[in-house]
C-alpha cells in the first residue's frame, strides 16, 4: 500500500502494523498503536499523493482514531509530525502541542 501510495521509503513490514488500523480507499491510511498504560499513539498516517478529498480522509481517519481509543479506554493520545504540513493537520483536528523539537525516527532490531 505504502509503496503504491508514492511512499516507497515509508513501507513498514505487514508485521510492523498493528490491528487496529483503518484506511480510506485508495486515499489515507492511519494506525493506532496501542500501549500497556493509559496512552496510545497514531502512527503511519499517510495519504496518496494528489489524492481528491486526502485532507477530509485524514480528518475521518483521525476521528475514526479517537472514537477506537476512547472505545479501548486510553486517556490520551501522541502523535509525531516531522514537517510544518503534518503539524498544522494535526492542530486542525484538535491535537495540541507539546513541545517542539526536531522529529527524528529510530530503530533498533530486538536480538
Amino acid at each position: 500500500m505504502y509503496a503504491s501510495w508514492g511512499h516507497p521509503e515509508a513501507c513498514p513490514k505487514p508485521t510492523e502494523l498493528p490491528l487496529n488500523g483503518f484506511i480510506v480507499d485508495d486515499t489515507a491510511a492511519m494506525f493506532l498503536y496501542s500501549t500497556d498504560s493509559d496512552v496510545c499513539s497514531f502512527e503511519n498516517a499517510i495519504t496518496v499523493r494528489g489524492a481528491p478529498g486526502h485532507t477530509e480522509a485524514i480528518h475521518a481517519l483521525v476521528e475514526r482514531c479517537m472514537e477506537e481509543a476512547k472505545r479501548l479506554c486510553f486517556k490520551k493520545v501522541f502523535i509525531y509530525v516531522g514537517n510544518e504540513h503534518a503539524l498544522k493537520r494535526a492542530l486542525a483536528t484538535g491535537f495540541t502541542l507539546d513541545a517542539e523539537p526536531q522529529r527524528w525516527q529510530l530503530s533498533r532490531e530486538v536480538k
